[in-house]
């Protein structure tokens, strides 16, 4: 198959013009390189020899900070997350609470378990897990259920939390060590009438 020179001739012409253009493109996208990033093109694109000489043509900003303004400004539309963990659900008086009940078939007594974490203060699981006892007794469960609470109790309990479906609070207070410094130790002394 043998092509009319005519063609051979438009063809070596439109490959020529393609050439011309793309070198045309790169000169002026290296010429737009050198103008606005301040290269020059003897010192090569990492830049000049000494760093801490800053080219002029680079525009310098000043960073907007004022005293008493954040450093680092959080993302909007996120709520912060409660340093105490979640909050309770509708209907349970803990946070986790009616997770871990229905993981071993208890749900059913979710108003007595409400009822004795209200009346005891429990406000995280690991204080229900540390009064397992009163716990089971205070809710008035039969034999059957009773047995369940107290030998699945922690296992559902360590289960769900390695799953992630119940997250880990800690106490707000551990023990009566933390009131050790409380009472008197704070008042002032009183003053002394110098008459």
């Amino acid at each position: 198959m043998t092509f009319p020179t005519s063609m051979l001739k438009q063809q070596r012409r439109l490959s020529c013009r393609l050439r011309s253009c793309a070198t045309a493109l790169l000169s002026m996208v290296m010429a737009f390189a050198i103008v606005t990033c301040g290269f020059v093109p003897s010192a090569g694109w990492v830049g000049g020899s000494n760093p801490a000489e800053a080219p002029e043509s680079i525009p310098r900003t000043q960073a907007r900070v004022q005293v008493g303004e954040p450093a680092f400004r959080p993302a909007y539309g996120f709520e912060r997350a409660s340093p105490l963990g979640p909050r309770p659900q509708d209907g349970e008086a803990v946070a986790g609470l009616r997770t871990w009940l229905k993981q071993m078939g208890l749900e059913d007594h979710l108003p007595a378990a409400n009822a004795w974490c209200e009346e005891m203060g429990a406000s995280v699981m690991a204080e229900i897990l540390e009064d397992l006892e009163d716990f089971v007794e205070g809710m008035n469960l039969n034999d059957e259920d009773s047995q369940t609470l107290r030998k699945r109790g922690k296992v559902a309990l360590s289960n769900l939390l390695q799953r992630g479906e119940i997250i880990e609070q800690q106490a707000v207070v551990d023990g009566e060590e933390e009131f050790k410094t409380s009472g008197r130790t704070f008042l002032k002394k009183p003053m002394k009438n110098a008459s």
